[in-house]
C-alpha cells in the first residue's frame, strides 16, 4: 500500500461533509466574538466597521476564536485512536510501512485542518462583507497593526489583504490540527485527541502572556494577519517554515512512539 493509497483511503471516510460543518461552526465562533457590532453593522453603517475591523478584531481579542482549533482537529486528528482500537494500524503498517503511514496521516491532518481554518476564514469574510464593505479607510489613523499586509490594504491590495489572512488561517489550522493527532499517540482516546489543541494552545498563550512575550516571537501571533512583519515575502514564508518545522518534530516524535507501541503493545 503506498502512500498516495494511503491518501486515497483517508478520502474515502467523508471528511468532506465534516470538513464544511466544522469550517460553517468556526464562522459562527467568529460572529459571537464580534456579535454586538455585527448586528449593529447590521441595523446601520457605523464608520470604522468594516471587513478589516471584523477580522482583526476577532484574530486578537476573541475569545472564542481559541475553540475553533478543536473544530479544526475533529474531522482527522483522532484517526489514529479510531485505527488502534479497530486493530488496523498493523495491519495498515504491515502493507504500506511505518513511515508512509505516519507521513499520510500527519499530511492529511495537516490538510483537513488547515481547510477547516482557511473555509471559516472565507466564509465569515464573505458574510461580514454582505453588510460592511471590504476597507472603508477609517482605521488608518488607529489601525491594529502597522505591518506588510496593513501596506496591502493602504496600496489598494484589498484582496491580497484577505488572501493573506486566509493563508495564515490555514497555516495555523494545520499546526494546531496535527497537535491533536501527535497527543493521540499518547493517549488513545478521541475526545483527548479533538480537544487537546485548544488546551496546549490555552497553555501556551497564557505562558506568553504571563512571561510577557513579545508579539514579534509569538507562535500565535506569527500564524495571524497580525504579525510583526515589514516584508511580504518574509511573512509569508517563515510562517510557512515554523509550521513546517514543528509538523517535523511532530511526527519523528510520533514515529518512534509508534514503533514502540507496536513493538511493546498488543492486542489481545
Amino acid at each position: 500500500m503506498t502512500f498516495i493509497h494511503l491518501l486515497r483511503v483517508y478520502l474515502q471516510r467523508k471528511v468532506t461533509l465534516k470538513i464544511l460543518i466544522c469550517s460553517t461552526l468556526c464562522c459562527f465562533l467568529y460572529l459571537l466574538d464580534c456579535w454586538p457590532d455585527f448586528i449593529q453593522t447590521i441595523r446601520c453603517n457605523i464608520p470604522g466597521v468594516d471587513v478589516y475591523y471584523f477580522t482583526n478584531y476577532t484574530t486578537r481579542y476573541g475569545a472564542y476564536r481559541k475553540f475553533t482549533y478543536v473544530l479544526c482537529a475533529y474531522p482527522f486528528a483522532a484517526n489514529f485512536c479510531s485505527e488502534w482500537i479497530s486493530r488496523n494500524t498493523y495491519y495498515l503498517c504491515s502493507r504500506s510501512s511505518k513511515k508512509q503511514y505516519v507521513l499520510s496521516n500527519f499530511i492529511f491532518c495537516a490538510l483537513v485542518g488547515g481547510l477547516v481554518a482557511g473555509l471559516a476564514q472565507i466564509l465569515f469574510i464573505s458574510l461580514t462583507s454582505f453588510f460592511a464593505p471590504f476597507w472603508d479607510g477609517y482605521s488608518t489613523s488607529n489601525p491594529f497593526t502597522r505591518n506588510v499586509y496593513y501596506d496591502l490594504l493602504v496600496n489598494g491590495h484589498i484582496y491580497g489583504y484577505y488572501t493573506c489572512s486566509v493563508y495564515h488561517s490555514f497555516l495555523a489550522g494545520a499546526l494546531w490540527s496535527t497537535v491533536g493527532m501527535s497527543i493521540s499517540i499518547w493517549f488513545t482516546s478521541s475526545s483527548v485527541a479533538v480537544v487537546s489543541p485548544f488546551l496546549i494552545y490555552y497553555i501556551y498563550t497564557q505562558i506568553c502572556t504571563l512571561a510577557h512575550i513579545a508579539r514579534s516571537y509569538r507562535l500565535d501571533y506569527m500564524l495571524s494577519i497580525l504579525a510583526d512583519t515589514n516584508s511580504l515575502v518574509f511573512g509569508l514564508l517563515f510562517p510557512l517554515g515554523i509550521v513546517v518545522l514543528c509538523i517535523f518534530f511532530q511526527v519523528l516524535v510520533f514515529y518512534h512512539r509508534l514503533i514502540w507501541r507496536l513493538n511493546h503493545e498488543s492486542h489481545n
